[in-house]
């Protein structure tokens, strides 16, 4: 996959969430590759995004983001894993070859761009800057693979789906451990939403391309956050719609080499 394909393709959404940890880990489109495996590659020739950065080891009393003009950002309270599924759209479980103390060690990092006052910059200028972030600051190789791992699919079920379109042009997302707010949003969305509770992926195959508003809460059971089972349960009972499981090829990055930042 070229730099253009994947820049059209990645981070298509932040979802506004409690800490850091969560919007990155949170976000969306995670691109699927499937068939042989890849041929081993160095990191794709991004654009320098920032003109400068700073990173500094977090005293850990603070998780925040916080999204500046020009595609910059601060960051506080963040690991270099959380760094690394961010970079390249995908998540946690998509990533092999990290070191330990790369989902222990906790860093704030600021990064600016003063050539550009976009206010609303593209998501992905952010998921390009922090590839080369990486690679200059981390020292990270890293190439891509295909692997087999569980997969959910969601689809309409037989009843049909139970909620109109949406007739407004509002667009507000809100989830955690025991419900979903939604105002505007794609099936693509939830299967995205869904995938970032569970930690399990969602693939939207309800052919549906519509936009829609539904508020979903359910108890949780023993884990704090839901399993695909809990969520099958509420998305049939309240939606219509099923999810089904299987095992298929997907994108991953294994990392070949990262170090621990230098200083600024």
């Amino acid at each position: 996959m070229n730099v253009a394909a994947m820049r059209r393709l990645a981070l298509a959404l932040l979802t506004p969430l409690g800490s850091w940890r969560e919007r990155l880990t949170a976000l969306v489109m995670i691109l699927f590759v499937a068939g042989a495996v890849t041929a081993r590659q160095s990191p794709p020739q991004v654009p320098r995004a920032y003109d400068v950065c700073s990173v500094k080891q977090s005293s850990g009393e603070s998780s925040a983001f916080r999204s500046d003009p020009g595609g910059g950002f601060t960051t506080t309270g963040t690991t270099t894993a959380v760094l690394v599924a961010s970079a390249f759209d995908v998540r946690d479980f998509q990533v092999f070859g990290l070191p330990s103390w790369a989902t222990t060690d906790l860093y704030d990092v600021a990064c600016k761009n003063t050539a550009s006052n976009d206010v609303k910059p593209p998501i992905s200028r952010i998921s390009s800057g922090i590839q080369v972030l990486l690679s200059d600051r981390f020292r990270l190789r890293y190439h891509r693979e295909s692997r087999p791992l569980p997969v959910a699919t969601l689809r309409i079920g037989k009843s049909g789906m139970m909620v109109a379109p949406s007739k407004g042009d509002v667009h507000r997302v809100g989830y955690g451990p025991t419900s979903i707010h939604a105002e505007g949003i794609s099936m693509g969305e939830l299967a995205r939403i869904v995938t970032s509770l569970t930690h399990e992926k969602v693939i939207d195959k309800t052919g549906l391309t519509g936009f829609y508003d539904f508020d979903l809460a359910w108890t949780p059971e023993d884990s704090p956050l839901p399993d695909v089972s809990l969520m099958a349960n509420v998305l049939s009972d309240r939606l219509g719609l099923t999810i089904t499981r299987s095992v298929e090829n997907t994108e991953v990055i294994v990392v070949d080499h990262v170090e621990k930042p230098a200083g600024n």
